[in-house]
């Protein structure tokens, strides 16, 4: 007879082995059997391990008791956690307020003062060192939360194996490991370093050389371990900017940041001025033909414009915005959601009529006799512009310079509208966007030295001076 071959019966009060009952004895509650073959029960007159005969292994009794791993079970008594030996004995003198179970030679156990730390084989800690929180170990590492709540990998002397600290952290799972930065979820190697630019709402980890992971948008992909996508498992949610004015419904509509946006918070430098350039937030549907002036935001989408700030925070510098209310209105969010007072400056440049319009030209006939798509390629194109819009080459260098402004470290965010966002960005980077720019969305410029840097969807350029 073998222990492996046992299973715990549905009703969890004994074991069974090959579906008939091990044992006559009857317990409160059973787990499994561990090696060197005992299990936790829980009786009448307290928690104990027994042997496959349904036997106590030793006289002690305790609160509550956990399976062996690596020759040493968690038990709880009216001191407090340790571990205990096959034979009864304890593997230690200290009581803790909790202990973890042994994997690769290593514990994690918390005292009294809520500080956790990692134990060896012989209950011994490892070093002087202690954390906010200490997680098992796995393929030689665990992961550590110091005190300002950002996470690391530390090795089998307690030490962190690299110098990079993260919002999240997972044990590692064939050598990468689910990492968390305000960006989002990644894979990172052992030296903390980023398998793949991309960031994404949750990752798995990998298997066989793949991963499921959820896009912000609520898409769900199988990507390999360079970031690529290999299927699509779900589409993401319609890409709804706007909805009609006055609709009676107020349902909160799942609004979600462009995934790609996310991913590009995670590249910018943290050490000079840099430049957003976004469109406003989601707002209400505009009718055919108007200029949408007095259209505002959606009160379901501001929490997400409040979202977005907050993940600025004390970086959001300062805030440029079109004289149109609804890039006002986000603006305004933005500092809010960031929890910084400051004032909404307003340009002309990123409407009424913004970078690309003559004002009075004639613009708006063009607006409203072409085809949306057609004319932004137009624009975003070699050739000459239609009557009333300046030129394009000529207009972003005069919006660079107004991006390129700020001299104080941090993010500077200009909201605009997506035709001068789109166009802005396709000049910058040489890429046309599809799909086109949603609420919400835009790209980032910054110095570099002589060199001018624009980043896009992932795609950073160095734009000539």
């Amino acid at each position: 007879m073998s222990w492996e071959e046992t299973t715990v019966a549905p009703c969890g009060t004994h074991h069974l082995l090959h579906g008939a009952p091990l044992y006559a004895a009857r317990f409160l509650r059973v787990l499994p059997f561990h090696p060197p073959g005992l299990a936790p029960v829980e009786a009448e007159d307290g928690a104990h391990h027994v042997d496959v005969r349904g036997e106590p292994a030793y006289l002690a009794r305790f609160l509550r008791t956990f399976g062996f791993y690596q020759g040493r079970a968690a038990v709880v008594g009216a001191e407090g956690w340790h571990h205990l030996l096959p034979d009864g004995r304890s593997l230690y003198p200290e009581r803790w307020a909790w202990v973890g179970n042994f994997q690769q030679g290593r514990c994690p156990a918390r005292d009294a003062d809520g500080r956790y730390r990692h134990l060896d084989l012989d209950g011994q800690p490892l070093g002087a060192r202690t954390w906010r929180y200490a997680g098992d170990f796995r393929e030689g590492a665990a992961v550590v939360q110091r005190d300002d709540g950002l996470h690391c990998h530390v090795g089998p002397d307690g030490e962190p194996l690299h110098p990079l600290w993260f919002l999240d952290l997972d044990v590692f799972h064939k050598g990468l490991a689910r990492a968390r930065d305000r960006g989002g979820w990644y894979h990172v190697d052992r030296l903390g370093r980023p398998a793949y630019h991309r960031r994404f709402a949750q990752v798995e980890p990998f298997y066989n050389g793949q991963a499921r992971v959820e896009r912000a948008d609520g898409g769900l992909e199988v990507i390999d371990e360079q970031g690529r996508s290999l299927l699509t498992l779900r589409a993401g949610l319609p890409d709804t900017n706007s909805r009609p004015r006055g609709a009676g419904d107020r349902v909160a509509i799942p609004w979600l940041l462009p995934d790609t946006l996310v991913a590009d918070l995670a590249l910018l430098p943290d050490d000079r001025p840099v430049a957003f350039l976004l469109r406003h937030g989601p707002r209400f549907d505009m009718s055919p033909g108007s200029a949408g002036l007095d259209i505002i935001l959606l009160p379901e989408g501001e929490p997400l414009v409040r979202h977005l700030g907050g993940l600025f925070g004390e970086r959001l510098s300062s805030l440029t915005s079109s004289p149109v209310l609804r890039c006002r209105q986000t603006a305004a969010l933005l500092a809010e959601g960031a929890g910084r007072m400051l004032p909404v400056a307003v340009s002309d440049l990123l409407g009424l009529p913004g970078a690309y319009v003559i004002a009075g030209g004639g613009a708006s006939e063009v607006f409203r006799s072409e085809p949306y798509q057609p004319l932004m390629r137009r624009l975003c194109g070699p050739e000459m512009p239609p009557p009333g819009f300046q030129d394009p080459a000529e207009a972003t260098r005069s919006l660079l310079d107004l991006l390129l402004g700020p001299a104080t470290p941090g993010m500077h965010a200009f909201v605009s509208h997506d035709s001068i966002v789109g166009i802005a960005m396709a000049r910058l980077t040489g890429c046309f966007p599809e799909p086109w720019i949603r609420c919400l969305e835009g790209g980032f410029v910054w110095r570099d030295g002589p060199r001018i840097v624009a980043l896009f969807r992932g795609v950073r350029v160095e734009v000539a001076p």
